[in-house]
């Protein structure tokens, strides 16, 4: 099994907000994931995992 890293979307239509999260590659953009590793907002804060300071 080959993991990646993937934003997976949510939110309205012109209002997009992702989940970062770890998944199969052979599972669909928004299907089942391994982890959530986090969140990203494009609208408002710049990218960032918590725990990744420094």
């Amino acid at each position: 099994m080959v993991v990646r890293i993937r934003l997976s979307r949510f939110g309205c239509k012109n209002k997009p907000f992702y989940r970062v999260m770890a998944a199969n590659s052979r599972s669909p953009r928004d299907g089942k994931h391994l982890e959530v590793l986090g969140y990203y907002n494009p609208l408002k804060t710049p990218f960032a995992l918590p725990g990744n300071q420094g």
